[in-house]
């Protein structure tokens, strides 16, 4: 379940880098036109991206650490898009690694406490 989480964070980290650079330039066209200000959910979608990478990076040795980082950051999607079609498209994966990175943290913990046979 780690591997999966950790192969599902690097794709949607990539994906979520188009996400960025769509939400990124959007903002900078209703800033410009005065429409608003969207320096909010443009620092969102930088970040986004990033702890995805961070989250994929831990999920092998802190597969807690990297669910919340996956939750977060899919969290961070949902509220700068709303919930809509293109908030499932790129939420709903990093909902889903986080939720493996989650149930991952029992395989590790189950892999530690083994007990070992010593040969005489």
């Amino acid at each position: 379940m780690r591997v999966t989480a950790m192969v599902l964070g690097i794709i949607w980290g990539l994906f979520l880098m188009f996400y960025a650079l769509y939400v990124f330039f959007a903002g900078e066209l209703t800033s410009a036109v005065g429409m608003g200000d969207k320096s909010l959910s443009m620092l969102g979608s930088v970040l986004t991206p990033i702890l995805v990478f961070v989250g994929a990076g831990l999920a092998m040795r802190k597969p807690v650490i990297a669910a919340a980082l996956f939750l977060f950051a899919a969290i961070m999607v949902f509220a700068t898009l709303g919930l809509n079609g293109a908030s499932a498209f790129f939420g709903g994966p990093v909902l889903i690694a986080a939720a493996l990175a989650f149930f991952g943290a029992k395989e590790l913990s189950d892999l530690t406490t083994q007990p070992t046979t010593q040969g005489n």
